[in-house]
């Protein structure tokens, strides 16, 4: 099985839901930010953030800006 190794508690729970063992937290509606500038010299450019180190769910990754999407944005 390739992928990304998981540790700790967030591997064990993926191995859980894997196996059957627990359920998946249902989705939830989410806005992502993706902003990309091309640079003549340097080709397409993408913002990205990466996760503070302490942070639980997925520390140190370079993710999109994004978050919950506020009940008052359905209309």
């Amino acid at each position: 099985m390739g992928g990304i190794p998981l540790r700790g508690e967030l591997g064990e729970r993926a191995r859980d839901i894997l196996a059957g063992r627990a359920e998946p937290v249902p989705a939830r509606d989410a806005a992502t930010v993706v902003l990309l500038r091309e640079d003549p010299r340097r080709g397409v450019e993408v913002y990205l953030l990466r996760r503070r180190a302490s942070m639980a769910f997925a520390a140190g990754a370079c993710v999109f800006p994004g978050g919950s999407v506020d009940p008052r944005d359905t209309d």
